[in-house]
């Protein structure tokens, strides 16, 4: 690999990645932080959140740079194996940033926490539930079953098998 063809990946503090990427940004380097955005937006937060939380990639600064850009404030590492820094070939980050703008994050949620949700597939079929949420990108959802002497129960189920009453 040639110079400018490899990138370094940082390893920051917790939620110091923007700190970061300012920083060195300001110190002329280029830095890559792979972002997506938020699927709920809130005017107090920032409209996009890092893909690899604690990482970015630094691209081939130069020795003299590199050594410096260890001392960054937020920063605890350069991601090394074998004592030396590793390179993360340009074609990778190119591969990233490719994937990530169309990269989609899950629909908003079709249900509110504690709405009255109707079961139609599956053993339960037919009854009532509350919806209590997502339980990952996957369409598994948790709802609250009642059953006698109103206790609630808590089920693991498909999304698909979930309709408003």
């Amino acid at each position: 690999m040639t110079a400018g063809d490899f990138w370094f990946a940082l390893y920051t503090q917790p939620r110091k990645e923007y700190a970061v990427r300012d920083y060195l940004r300001g110190e002329g380097l280029h830095v890559y932080l792979p972002e997506v955005r938020n699927k709920v937006q809130r005017c107090d937060r920032r409209s996009c959140r890092p893909f690899f939380p604690h990482y970015r990639f630094l691209r081939d600064p130069g020795l003299e740079q590199l050594l410096r850009a260890r001392w960054t404030p937020g920063l605890r590492r350069i991601i090394a194996y074998g004592g030396r820094p590793a390179m993360i070939p340009d074609q990778v980050i190119r591969q990233i940033r490719t994937r990530l703008r169309t990269f989609e994050l899950p629909e908003e949620e079709p249900f509110k926490r504690g709405q009255v949700v109707r079961i139609v597939g599956g053993p339960f079929e037919g009854l009532n539930a509350l919806f209590d949420r997502r339980l990952s990108d996957k369409d598994r959802v948790r709802v609250f079953l009642e059953l006698v002497s109103r206790v609630q129960v808590p089920l693991e189920m498909d999304l698909r098998d979930l309709i408003p009453p």
